[in-house]
């Protein structure tokens, strides 16, 4: 099942030339300068769309364009965790009649201690 997000995702950025993004075979990422790096990737099985190493699974094209796109505005967050140097959890927000709610959490099975 190819979805092609990536081609329209490429087609969205031309709108904003200051974004730099990159493509790395059928990976396509996004990293804005204040923010976290946004980014999906294509698959047969549907893509993966991820904020850093918060992910989420999508067989649903509008699904997965929605959720790249919505990382990339002001109405996400990414809240992040880190023991040393390691980052262990990431805990994906979103901001809703005037405050920030939890949606999502990815953590590692194992991290240092």
């Amino acid at each position: 099942m190819s979805m092609d997000c990536i081609n329209q995702i490429k087609e969205r950025l031309e709108k904003y030339p200051d974004l730099k993004w990159e493509l790395d075979g059928s990976t396509i990422s996004v990293s804005p300068e204040n923010g976290f790096t946004v980014w999906l990737a294509e698959s047969e099985q549907g893509c993966t769309v991820g904020y850093n190493g918060w992910h989420e699974e999508f067989s649903d094209k509008n699904e997965a364009l929605n959720c790249f796109a919505f990382g990339l505005s002001e109405k996400c967050r990414l809240k992040v965790f880190i023991k040393g140097k390691t980052e262990y959890k990431w805990v994906l927000e979103a901001f809703e009649d005037g405050n920030w709610v939890s949606y999502s959490t990815t953590s590692l099975i194992f991290y240092p201690y």
